[in-house]
């Protein structure tokens, strides 16, 4: 398996009083805030997903694909191994999302369905939530030193949280550190690879023949760069930075489509209210789009979803 997170550093020298004074950083600034005001290297985690993938998996072929992507939850991630992804290089701004998806792939490499979902999933029993137990003998070796160095003193601690409506619970201090969307603990049991033990455990196969790399950083500005984004892609998830970046939806995608392979899609998913303008956007700058609906999505978790996923790629000649 062609993960090693051992070598991961961010650039962030371990030992170092800078790595220290940013953990304290990233502490003070998840316990003290309720919302993401912002996307920056302390822009807090998501928790999971709020984006029906299946739309999209179930129609795309992932088998044997090199996939480059928005790290976030680390769900479209895993759940892309799941579908047979050979290689998923996730890029993220967020060094907590970072941090997060290296927990959750070890947590997939090591842990069984049920400590897995007792460790990282909203539930009524949080007993075993972010225990310090699971993370000391099952996930701490395998992790960055730099992931390490923040789980440390994360892990084990809690912090009092305020809930909407001002009602305050006692909560693991991990939880601090995300945007956790509406609905997630509904949604948690529907993602592709956590929707039962069987897909559980396949992706567990497929993660033992897979390569992941993570990289913190802004992915347009890694795919301009190259410096850590090195040859092209099959796929290329950019989920919704299309309504958070200054480009504009067409440059993105042309941007994007220089990391493509001949035959490639870019996936994503938009929270967009005209969608014939972004299709007529694209098209006039030479890409087909199409659109994926979910199927069989439980009707109480569309207020809290992106639901339609779409793809976008070239025009051949």
């Amino acid at each position: 398996m062609g993960i090693n997170f051992e070598k991961l550093d961010y650039g962030i020298p371990v030992g170092s009083p800078s790595l220290d004074n940013l953990i304290e950083v990233l502490i003070s600034k998840a316990t003290k805030e309720s919302i993401r005001t912002s996307f920056g290297k302390h822009s807090k985690a998501y928790l999971s997903t709020n984006e029906w993938h299946r739309a999209v998996l179930d129609n795309v072929d992932f088998k044997n694909k090199r996939v480059l992507g928005v790290t976030g939850s680390a769900d479209f991630m895993l759940s892309s191994i799941n579908q047979g992804a050979r290689e998923f290089v996730g890029v993220d701004i967020s060094l907590l999302s970072c941090f997060f998806a290296e927990l959750k792939i070890m947590g997939l490499r090591n842990l069984s369905y049920e400590e897995f979902t007792g460790f990282f999933l909203l539930d009524e029993d949080d007993s075993r939530a972010f225990s310090i137990n699971t993370y000391e003998t099952k996930l701490r070796n395998d992790i960055s030193p730099a992931a390490k160095a923040f789980f440390d003193k994360v892990i084990g601690e809690t912090y009092m949280h305020t809930f909407p409506g001002e009602s305050k619970a006692t909560m693991p201090l991990p939880y601090a550190f995300f945007t956790i969307p509406s609905g997630s603990y509904r949604l948690q049991r529907e993602i592709s690879y956590l929707s039962s033990p069987t897909h559980f455990y396949e992706a567990k196969k497929q993660l033992a023949n897979a390569e992941i790399n993570l990289v913190q950083g802004d992915l347009l500005e890694k795919i301009r760069s190259e410096d850590s984004v090195k040859g092209k892609f099959d796929v290329i998830y950019t989920s919704n930075i299309h309504d958070y970046s200054d480009l504009g939806l067409s440059k993105i995608m042309n941007l994007v489509n220089q990391k493509l392979n001949p035959g490639g899609k870019i996936i994503f998913f938009p929270d967009v209210s005209n969608k014939d303008k972004m299709r007529e956007e694209l098209n006039a700058s030479g890409f087909e789009t199409k659109e994926y609906y979910p199927v069989d999505m439980p009707f109480s978790l569309v207020p809290a979803l992106l639901p339609i996923g779409y793809a976008a790629w070239k025009k051949t000649k």
